[in-house]
């Protein structure tokens, strides 16, 4: 466990932590919950909606009437449609950028027609995203929006010093062949960051379907993930764990950690934790 930062203002509490492995962040979360508890997580977020916060990476500047508080705080505290947890991405992303010395990075984004998505291609203007559908006329009405496959892109390898996810892997047929191929696009030295729904609680990942052939077999409740219109929305194939961080060093990074992150700053907060934890991969 490396200790990068840890600024106490009351409980505006600004911590940013990488974990290598479950025993370091167990060892880290008993101290830490006597120390800081859910009422002064709640504290804090009420904190952020009464004075704003700064978006990292933009340095953009979110106002009180400009936030919208959402039903928690990992997926709520939404400015300009990016929320808690999307914000801890963009932090990570500008401190692995600026470690590296990137000025311009290259960057991929998938989820293109999101709000993180065109964030990121506002402020790298060598940004390229994509989007996946299996549904024939939804990709025609998605042209001229490049299709990709996060286990099968159409991209160069070893091209990119950044590549973003936001609660994407966990629905990729094989969150393996997912992790290979971000680190097949990613030049040396290059990072892939992101979020997941972290079973931050157990070491194993829990499979809950696999695609066999052309068959979806369920081995627990199906759970969708999709805009509220729609009939299901995306199946999630696998709910990571703490092995998700040898299977990213299986994949070939030489770097995989969790970092969590808690800022009352930049308004990253979450409801059972406290932070939100960010999957880094260095290639």
């Amino acid at each position: 466990m490396e200790t990068l930062q840890l600024e106490r203002r009351g409980f505006a509490l600004d911590l940013s932590l990488d974990f290598h492995d479950m025993h370091s962040w167990n060892v880290f979360r008993g101290t830490f919950q006597q120390t800081i508890d859910s009422e002064k997580i709640a504290a804090m977020g009420r904190q952020v909606l009464a004075h704003g916060f700064i978006e990292p990476l933009t340095g953009s500047i979110a106002k009180p009437e400009e936030i919208i508080a959402g039903s928690g705080l990992r997926e709520g505290l939404s400015y300009q449609g990016i929320a808690s947890r999307v914000r801890a991405v963009l932090s990570a992303s500008e401190r692995a950028m600026a470690e590296s010395g990137v000025v311009s990075a290259r960057a991929y984004a998938p989820e293109a027609m999101s709000a993180f998505a065109m964030k990121l291609k506002a402020h790298f203007p060598r940004c390229i995203s994509t989007e996946y559908t299996t549904d024939p006329e939804e990709r025609d009405w998605l042209y001229p929006i490049p299709f990709g496959d996060l286990s099968d892109l159409f991209l160069e390898s070893d091209r990119f010093d950044l590549a973003c996810t936001s609660d994407l892997l966990e629905y990729v047929p094989s969150m393996d062949d997912a992790l290979a191929e971000l680190r097949r696009i990613l030049a040396p030295g290059g990072w892939h960051i992101g979020t997941v729904s972290f079973r931050y609680l157990h070491q194993d990942s829990e499979r809950r379907a696999e695609r066999i052939g052309d068959r979806i077999v369920h081995h627990l409740e199906a759970i969708h993930n999709g805009p509220p219109d729609s009939a299901k929305g995306t199946l999630m194939f696998e709910q990571p764990g703490w092995d998700i961080l040898d299977r990213a060093r299986a994949a070939g990074f030489r770097k995989a950690f969790m970092r969590f992150h808690l800022s009352a700053r930049h308004g990253i907060l979450a409801e059972d934790t406290g932070g939100v934890f960010v999957l880094c991969c260095q290639k």
